[in-house]
């Protein structure tokens, strides 16, 4: 999205255009289009333009849904976190979350900077995936590492104890710096066999910690202590601002009681009360079926599994 009529945005939004069709071929996908021009609208008679963007909306089929992973931590004091990062160990600050934090844009943006090792990083992390050798997962690039980390320990309602290394850079940017990278929990058996096979494919891999039971989050830059909180605490702050933004709509005993469930909450427990199976042969092989019909909300998705679901089960959708 790029005000494209005004002094520069043109050229702009071209050479983004130019760079994204570029790592595009390199990776061998495709993308479509629809944009947005309209991007500087004149109000009371001054001109409001917005920043030029690219937003990508990816969709796949999934061969396997029980080979997903989710970002919450799950292996307690088994679990070790895994930074890989294709960000070959640069650490830019640029327009990352914390310079807006300053009021700032900074210098330097993180950037694609190697395509073919992304491309590599990413079909070996799927043959983890396939081998159940990793638990949780999450990427770096919305916050940096710290805030990854967090993200996952609140999710899991655990704790982690994180022991970072600056390599020359200051600690903000080790922390906050929003480069491409995954955070991975591996458990503790399975860790051999993980840098066995980063190392087979050419992926350097560091250990940036472990997960604990005990919900403290424990942070340590070159062996300093820098940072020893309990994680409902650090939640409840984090999540401050979304429950004061809830208090302009919701009842203040809602907002309360789901701040206080946070503390406690618990994955849903559930179990299906028949054993699944494949629907009769004679059902299936029926000339007359069960008509189905399956309505799609605009803006919505899923219609296609639950066709698949209901032609499994001896409906004809």
């Amino acid at each position: 999205m790029y005000a494209a009529k005004l002094d520069g945005e043109g050229a702009a939004m071209y050479d983004a255009a130019v760079a994204l069709s570029g790592s595009m071929i390199e990776l061998g996908i495709a993308i479509g289009g629809k944009d947005s021009l309209l991007m500087a609208p004149c109000v009371s008679g001054e001109v409001v333009k917005a920043p030029g963007n690219i937003v990508i909306s990816t969709y796949v089929t999934c061969p396997d849904i029980t080979l997903t992973v989710t970002p919450d931590l799950k292996l307690g004091n088994n679990g070790v976190l895994l930074h890989i990062d294709p960000g070959k160990g640069k650490r830019r600050l640029g327009c990352s979350a914390l310079a807006q934090a300053f009021g700032q844009v900074g210098d330097e943006c993180p950037d694609l900077d190697d395509v073919p090792y992304l491309k590599k990083v990413f079909e070996t992390t799927q043959e983890l995936l396939s081998k159940q050798l990793t638990s949780a997962g999450h990427d770096t690039t919305d916050g940096g590492i710290i805030v990854t980390v967090l993200e996952m320990a609140y999710a899991g309602n655990c704790g982690v104890q994180l022991n970072m290394s600056t390599r020359g850079y200051s600690i903000l940017e080790t922390l906050f710096a929003e480069e491409l990278g995954l955070v991975l929990e591996i458990s503790l058996g399975n860790l051999d066999a993980v840098r066995q096979k980063l190392k087979s494919s050419g992926i350097s891999a560091d250990i940036i910690g472990k997960v604990t039971e005990l919900p403290i989050i424990e942070l340590s830059v070159d062996g300093t202590l820098q940072l020893k909180e309990e994680t409902a605490h650090l939640r409840d702050q984090w999540e401050e601002t979304s429950f004061q933004l809830e208090g302009l709509q919701s009842l203040a005993s809602c907002i309360k009681s789901e701040k206080e469930g946070l503390k406690t909450r618990v994955a849903p427990w559930w179990e299906l009360s028949f054993s699944p199976k494949s629907t009769d042969s004679i059902v299936m092989a029926a000339k007359v079926k069960p008509k189905a019909a399956i309505i799609r909300e605009e803006g919505s998705n899923g219609d296609r599994e639950m066709s698949a679901a209901l032609y499994a089960a001896g409906f004809e959708p």
